[in-house]
């Protein structure tokens, strides 16, 4: 029996792309990103880059 590890591509990993001001990584394209850019099918989702309404 073979035992892998799935690795995850954590959002704070690319927290500048989220961050850059000129133009922001939609937070919906981040899982595109991960598998297309790193080959990473698995990702962290962190509340810093969700907007939220108040």
């Amino acid at each position: 029996m073979e035992v892998g590890m799935d690795i995850s591509l954590a959002g704070w990993s690319i927290n500048r792309r989220f961050r850059d001001a000129n133009n922001p990584l939609p937070l919906l394209e981040y899982p595109k990103v991960a598998k297309e850019e790193f080959g990473i099918e698995l990702i962290e989702l962190n509340s810093p880059f969700f907007l939220y309404e108040n």
